[in-house]
């Protein structure tokens, strides 16, 4: 099971309406009222969740490509990116 950590998303006032802003301080959205923002707040946390699953999905492989054929981390990852390009 893949475990998801809880990022913390918060609501802030911008000139124009509201934002949303994630952990890092970063804006992931802007919306026209407050209420638009805490509507999308569920939809920010998903995409994290998503995010996350991907990046360890992608260490799994990364991990199981150097195991079976003797490479290294870049020569996995390299391999994995080729082969994501064609799929």
């Amino acid at each position: 099971m893949v475990k998801v950590t809880e990022t913390n998303y918060r609501v802030g006032r911008a000139v124009s309406g509201f934002v949303i802003i994630d952990h890092d301080g970063k804006e992931v959205g802007s919306y026209s009222t407050r209420q638009e923002a805490i509507d999308d707040l569920d939809g920010c946390r998903r995409e994290e969740a998503m995010f996350e699953t991907a990046k360890t999905l992608l260490d799994i492989a990364v991990k199981t490509l150097m195991q079976m054929h003797g490479v290294d981390r870049d020569m996995a990852r390299a391999w994995i990116s080729s082969a994501m390009n064609i799929t």
